[in-house]
C-alpha cells in the first residue's frame, strides 16, 4: 500500500477518533439531565442552566373556570351533533 493512502486512513481514523470524543461528551451531557428529570419524578422543568423551573399554581376559581368553560364547549358540540 502506498503511504500516502496510509497516511490518508490514520489522519482520517483521528479525525473519527475526535468526533468520538466529542459524541461521548454529548452523551454525558444528555444523560446527565436524564438524570435529574428522573431524580425530581419527572416532573421538574429544567431551564438551559439546569436550574429547575417552578411550576405555576392554578387557583381553584382558575380551574372552575376552566371546567365551566369545557362543559359549554361540550353541550355546544352536542347539541350540534346531536
Amino acid at each position: 500500500m502506498p503511504r500516502q493512502a496510509k497516511g490518508g486512513v490514520s489522519q482520517a481514523l483521528g479525525e473519527l477518533r475526535r468526533a468520538e470524543r466529542a459524541l461521548e461528551q454529548q452523551l454525558g451531557s444528555v444523560r446527565e439531565v436524564i438524570r435529574s428529570l428522573q431524580a425530581a419524578g419527572g416532573k421538574a422543568v429544567v431551564t438551559k442552566s439546569g436550574a429547575p423551573r417552578k411550576r405555576r399554581q392554578l387557583s381553584a376559581a382558575g380551574r372552575e373556570a376552566i371546567a365551566r368553560a369545557a362543559r359549554r364547549r361540550w353541550a355546544e358540540y352536542r347539541a350540534k351533533n346531536g
